[in-house]
């Protein structure tokens, strides 16, 4: 999942040297109930030199039991650099 940010996040654009962003996780195993983690406010360096990796681990390994049913998972973020530069491409002259 990291890496799939790292990848999705090198895509985004950084106006102004904004480069926050959000990530919301929702997850299940099998058809237990549905848990949710989010991350607000996070920064590239985050996915690199933070304990982010090891958090998304820790959360995951507790949620299957070996030999169980699948997990599954999905993710979005949010790049508040890109929904500036959205932003500015409406204003006239930004």
């Amino acid at each position: 999942m990291v890496d799939w940010c790292k990848k999705s996040l090198a895509e985004c654009r950084r106006p102004y040297g904004i480069d926050h962003f959000d990530l919301a996780i929702a997850y299940r195993v099998g058809d237990s109930r549905i848990r949710n983690q989010c991350f607000k406010g996070l920064r590239p360096l985050s996915l690199y030199q933070g304990d982010l990796d090891e958090q998304l681990r820790r959360r995951f390994k507790d949620a299957v039991v070996p030999g169980g049913e699948a997990l599954i998972i999905s993710a979005a973020f949010f790049s508040w650099g890109e929904a500036l530069s959205h932003a500015l491409l409406q204003v006239p002259g930004a």
